[in-house]
């Protein structure tokens, strides 16, 4: 039985308190949708929150925040979303596979429908990834754009694999738009997730291997109808060994 303190009031209290910032600095922003999709979460009606604001006259404001569970695969949905977040997804496990999600989430724009039956009319969608070590994180960070999911590789990943002259972009690197496309601006990052726990976990398949959940994260943007293996982009060598650091 789970405890109160992983109820989901809780869960939805600490990301509505998360939000506080994002509400203060964008008293345009009205309302934010979280929406959180697995074949592992419960099926509940949607829950609202209200993060108070208060303007110059003093009188009271706020932010909405919705909030969504679904039991279901990503793909089974018909979602049109402003950002995703992968929890440690573990894409390069042999165990499961990511591809029908980062397909339907990297398919071209629908934009021969009407307005309203289009989903996301634009070609990128910004991403994040946390993972539990810094393998797991650059392994992730790799696949995505050797498979032609990603954009371009974080600086730091790039360094860490030896390839500083592969600009790890699509040849559009001065960040003028092509015939139709938003600007190419590379907004990857990769490092230590600050806002972690602190709890220390062992790991259920190597004893000595020890690990805090959401440790590291990286993050950028998914290119949707972009995927071509003729891509100007070349896959970095898959064949270098890749030392966690004791």
């Amino acid at each position: 039985a789970s405890s109160s303190s992983s109820s989901p009031g809780n869960v939805y209290d600490s990301y509505a308190q998360a939000l506080e910032e994002l509400a203060e600095q964008n008293t345009s922003l009205t309302s934010v949708t979280l929406v959180f999709i697995g074949p592992e979460c419960p099926d509940l009606p949607e829950q609202r929150r209200t993060i108070p604001r208060y303007d110059d006259t003093s009188k009271s404001s706020g932010m909405q925040v919705r909030f969504r569970t679904l039991c279901s695969k990503y793909e089974q949905q018909s979602i049109a979303p402003d950002a995703v977040v992968f929890f440690n997804p573990g894409f390069t496990c042999p165990d499961y596979s990511w591809k029908d999600v980062l397909e339907v989430l990297c398919a071209p724009p629908n934009t021969n429908k009407p307005k309203n039956q289009r989903t996301r009319t634009t070609t990128t969608i910004p991403f994040l990834v946390t993972t539990n070590t810094e393998m797991e994180a650059v392994m992730d960070c790799q696949f995505l754009y050797d498979e032609f999911y990603s954009a371009s590789l974080p600086a730091e990943v790039k360094r860490m694999l030896g390839d500083d002259d592969n600009d790890g972009d699509d040849g559009n690197d001065d960040g003028d738009a092509k015939d139709g496309e938003e600007p190419n601006h590379d907004v990857s990052f990769f490092g230590e997730n600050m806002l972690c726990g602190t709890r220390v976990r062992q790991s259920g398949t190597m004893a000595n291997d020890l690990f805090v959940k959401s440790r590291w994260m990286f993050g950028g943007v998914l290119v949707r109808g972009r995927r071509s293996r003729d891509d100007d982009r070349v896959p970095l060598n898959t064949n270098k060994t890749l030392v966690q650091p004791n």
